[in-house]
C-alpha cells in the first residue's frame, strides 16, 4: 500500500488484516477510496462490517487485542477482555474437573 497513502498516514498489516492510522478522521475517510481501489486491483475488497474509523482514545480491537491511547500519548495494547475471560474459564473448568480430596 506504500505510495497509495499520503505522508503521515501509517498502516500496519498482519496476514490479511490491516489497520491505518492518521492524525484526523477526515484524512482517513479520504484514504478509504484509495485503499478500496488498491484492494480491487488485487481481487480483494474491504469488509464493511469490520471496517471502522475510531479515535485512538476510544480504542479498537485488532487480532484479539485492544489498542488505545490515553491523554499522555501512551499506547496500551492489552488482550481482548472476552478472550482473557474465556481463557480463565477454561482454567477454572480444568481445576474443577481435576479436584483432589
Amino acid at each position: 500500500m506504500q505510495g497509495v497513502l499520503p505522508a503521515g498516514v501509517v498502516y500496519v498489516r498482519y496476514a490479511d488484516d490491516f489497520l491505518v492510522t492518521s492524525r484526523s478522521k477526515d484524512e482517513l475517510e479520504a484514504c478509504v477510496p484509495k485503499i478500496e481501489q488498491w484492494l480491487s486491483q488485487r481481487g480483494l475488497s474491504l469488509n464493511k462490517k469490520e471496517t471502522q474509523i475510531v479515535f485512538m482514545e476510544e480504542g479498537f480491537n485488532f487480532l484479539s487485542f485492544n489498542v488505545r491511547h490515553n491523554r499522555n500519548s501512551s499506547c496500551f495494547i492489552v488482550p481482548h477482555k472476552e478472550k482473557v475471560l474465556a481463557f480463565i474459564q477454561t482454567i477454572r473448568d480444568w481445576i474443577k474437573k481435576h479436584k483432589t480430596n
